[in-house]
């Protein structure tokens, strides 16, 4: 999706810009869940920004030590 999007901005605007690749994994990112919301709604747009949302999967990763991480925290 992103490649065919960049092109058609590029002629659009008469520019040959290019994004790095973390610019293009956040654009890819955001063009994905702008076709989630369109096919199945915002629900759908939600869920996939949050599947892949770092600062939730790192969240979701420390579930198991959250015992011992909310101990930690009252010292």
């Amino acid at each position: 999706m992103l490649q065919p999007f960049l092109a058609r901005v590029r002629g659009a605007l008469g520019v040959s810009a290019a994004l790095d690749a973390p610019a293009e994994a956040r654009l890819a990112m955001q063009l994905a869940a702008r076709v989630a919301e369109v096919r199945w709604g915002a629900a759908a747009r939600d869920e996939l920004m949050l599947r892949n949302d770092p600062d939730v999967q790192a969240a979701l990763a420390s579930f198991p030590r959250l015992s011992a991480l909310l101990g930690r925290a009252g010292r």
